[in-house]
């Protein structure tokens, strides 16, 4: 079997599904010595497996206490970038770091106005999020089969009628597992992610149902219009709670 050797890139690893372990296979396209491994990413939240990369606990993972080492990941380390002792180059640019060195191309007040404090930090200043204080943790859904009913109206809620969770399923189970639940529900749209195992999924179910089935491509800031949209919902309902 033929396999190829080359630079490896690795574009927005903190938003990749299973970067640990696509990672850790695709990495050993660069292993000689000519070529190199590049991870570039906005980031996301901590519980996701490129923190533990980036952190440097996946390097201490299975070593002795001797072995293990301590990365500062502060942007005060690595704002001009450093070489971390598990052989990885690290650097940090956020938008104040842009600016100084001459980028022209942001109004920084109006950046600010257009996200919260909490977005902002992510997006412009390279912050992790700590899931444990996040809206959601974004592992226990992206695993999930979901069919909501959407409001008739105005005066109703959006209500979830049914989740799955398919964690350890092939593309071809989980699209025989959605094309079952038509059979049991009155589905309207199907909205799919698809990359990744996605793909095969979304290309099985666009020819079965043509029409009604939308594929999705997460970004970082369709992402955060999701968390946004659900706050809303909530906020909605503790309102109508109170009345």
């Amino acid at each position: 079997m033929d396999s190829h050797a080359g630079d490896l890139y690795g574009d927005e690893s903190a938003w990749t599904r299973n970067f640990e372990a696509i990672q850790e296979v695709a990495s050993a396209m660069a292993l000689q010595a000519q070529y190199r491994e590049t991870y570039f990413t906005i980031p996301s939240t901590m519980d996701h497996d490129f923190y533990q990369f980036w952190s440097g606990a996946t390097y201490n993972k299975d070593r002795f206490a001797e072995e293990q080492i301590k990365i500062d990941i502060s942007h005060d380390n690595l704002k001009h970038g450093k070489d971390c002792d598990d052989g990885y180059w690290r650097q940090i640019i956020n938008i104040h770091d842009a600016i100084e060195r001459g980028c022209n191309l942001f109004n920084l007040d109006k950046v600010k106005r257009k996200y919260s404090p909490a977005r902002f930090a992510m997006l412009c200043l390279c912050q992790f999020t700590d899931h444990t204080q996040s809206v959601f943790n974004f592992n226990l859904l992206h695993a999930a089969i979901v069919l909501v009913a959407p409001p008739s109206n105005h005066n109703n809620n959006y209500r979830v009628v049914f989740v799955e969770r398919m964690d350890d399923s092939d593309y071809d189970q989980q699209a025989e597992r959605i094309i079952g639940l038509t059979k049991q529900f009155n589905i309207a749209q199907m909205h799919i992610d698809n990359q990744g195992v996605g793909d095969g999924i979304y290309q099985k179910l666009a020819k079965a149902y043509p029409g009604i089935v939308d594929k999705i491509r997460y970004t970082p800031e369709s992402k955060a219009q999701m968390v946004v949209k659900m706050q809303t919902l909530l906020k909605i309902s503790a309102f109508r709670l109170m009345k």
